[in-house]
């Protein structure tokens, strides 16, 4: 038998285990940051020097390697409080690194090496006092290199950072959802805030195009906007594993509207679905007539602007016929047309007026009965004839 209060002794040099954490922190602005602690100047081993958090495995005390990372996280660099499992961190394995000479104590250390990933309401340091750290504190990882790092700890920061960024791949089909990049975001995030962090951890710039596309299988709109420039950018959230969960964000009629529009591959159509939370399920109904009648139509092309509204183009030659946006004050949609205003004189329109901005003539508004499909129809079909003799 063995154990704490044991008296026997192995025949061969016992070997201790460690954990060296490396903890990445991406910025609001998009840098990439480390965390670091400075060992005590008594510390028997590069005493004044820069590390990583960690330390050794307790196996009287740790459950397990991940609950000695949590236990060395909070301790040194007092990053984990007492937590509940949706604020504990994302914890991933590095290597297994032991070299005989990467620790100069006489016994031999073995260090299980992680990374963990804090988000910004997380990202204060302070190591726990009478610890072997005396200081702790976010490095921006260019500033790396001017450091001399204790141990092989350098080497460490390597292998995770290529392993961040080897993480971050979205040139190949069929990937599955990129938990590192939502480890490194809240919970509700802008796809520009994505596109930011997935730069940070890969290094380089990212095609925004090619970025969207990716990304928009794996998150879902919450239909909220936020105010990030002059036109509001759409909220997401990670997809749910259940799509009922994600249904639950909208009404009944917006979830079909949404579904509708995944299923003809409209693309941003969030953006339009983020001004249409508080309009009346008619008008929803309306827009998805609208959507069904001419998403697959031969003459007609549906795109979503970031204006945001919603353009039907002509197939042949890809000029805006027609353009839409919901406007909630007037609960109406407002529209703007490429056929002259005299030419609408008949249709039995409101608001009409002329328009002088872009290639359209005339603006309107369009309400949500079924006399108003007809009317869409009509301003459609004369926009057609006005291309024609343009």
């Amino acid at each position: 038998m063995t154990g704490p209060t044991s008296g026997y002794t192995y025949p061969f040099p016992m070997t201790s285990v460690a954990t060296d954490i490396a903890v990445f922190h991406v910025t609001e602005k998009g840098g990439l940051q480390i965390a670091l602690v400075r060992r005590n100047e008594g510390s028997d081993a590069f005493p004044g020097a820069w590390a990583l958090p960690g330390g050794f495995f307790k196996p009287y005390e740790d459950d397990d390697i991940t609950s000695c990372v949590l236990r060395e996280l909070s301790e040194e660099a007092g990053l984990v409080p007492p937590f509940s499992a949706a604020d504990r961190p994302h914890v991933e394995l590095v290597g297994v690194y032991s070299a005989k000479g990467r620790d100069p104590r006489p016994e031999r250390v073995i260090s299980i090496a992680h990374l963990a990933v804090v988000t910004g309401d997380q990202v204060a340091l302070a190591p726990v006092p009478d610890t072997d750290v005396s200081e702790a504190r976010w490095f921006p990882f260019e500033a790396l290199s001017g450091l001399e790092l204790a141990f092989d700890h350098a080497q460490i920061i390597r292998d995770a950072r290529r392993k961040l960024a080897d993480s971050m791949s979205f040139a190949r089909k069929g990937d599955e959802s990129p938990d590192l990049l939502f480890a490194f975001l809240p919970e509700e995030f802008t796809l520009s805030q994505a596109q930011g962090v997935m730069q940070a951890l890969k290094g380089e710039h990212v095609d925004k195009s090619n970025f969207r596309k990716y990304i928009e299988k794996f998150v879902t709109p919450t239909g909220a906007t936020w105010a990030i420039t002059t036109r509001p950018a759409a909220v997401y959230r990670r997809r749910s594993a259940d799509p009922a969960q994600d249904d639950e964000l909208f009404s009944p009629a917006l979830a079909r509207l949404r579904k509708l529009a995944e299923d003809q591959r409209i693309r941003n159509f969030e953006l339009l679905l983020s001004g249409l939370t508080s309009a009346p399920d008619a008008a929803v109904r309306m827009l998805t007539r609208i959507v069904a009648t001419y998403g697959r139509h031969r003459d007609y092309l549906l795109k979503v602007t970031k204006v945001p509204d919603l353009r039907i183009d002509d197939e042949r030659t890809g000029r805006v016929l027609m353009t839409l946006k919901w406007q909630p004050r007037k609960e109406v949609f407002f529209c703007t047309a490429l056929v002259k205003q005299d030419a609408l004189k008949a249709v039995g329109l409101s608001g009409v007026k002329e328009w002088n901005t872009g290639p359209h003539e005339t603006a309107f508004h369009l309400g949500y009965g079924e006399e108003d499909l007809d009317r869409l129809d009509e301003v459609l079909g004369r926009s057609s004839m006005t291309l024609l003799t343009q």
